[in-house]
């Protein structure tokens, strides 16, 4: 009987794939057993560490007056487009 697991395949100490194999293909190609682990995961020293998300940035949104100022200078350009 043929048991399959998830293995990482690792280029340059990071996940780049996980696949569903059996022990002795997966040995023989040098990927290394996972449970949980995904692409983007680090793998240091027989470890696998979870990627840092980076926390995404508050969006700014334009004030009325600068979205004003954006719309003239727009209609100044188009206005010299027609000229």
């Amino acid at each position: 009987m043929v048991i399959e697991m998830r293995y990482a395949i690792i280029k340059d100490n990071i996940v780049a794939n996980v696949v569903v194999a059996d022990e002795d293909y997966a040995a023989k190609q040098g990927w290394v057993v996972c449970e949980h682990a995904g692409p983007g995961w680090k793998y240091i020293d027989n470890v696998f560490i979870e990627p840092e998300y980076i926390e995404q940035q508050t969006i700014i949104k334009p004030s009325k007056e600068e979205l004003l100022a954006q719309l003239q200078i727009i209609q100044q350009q188009i206005l010299n487009l027609a000229e």
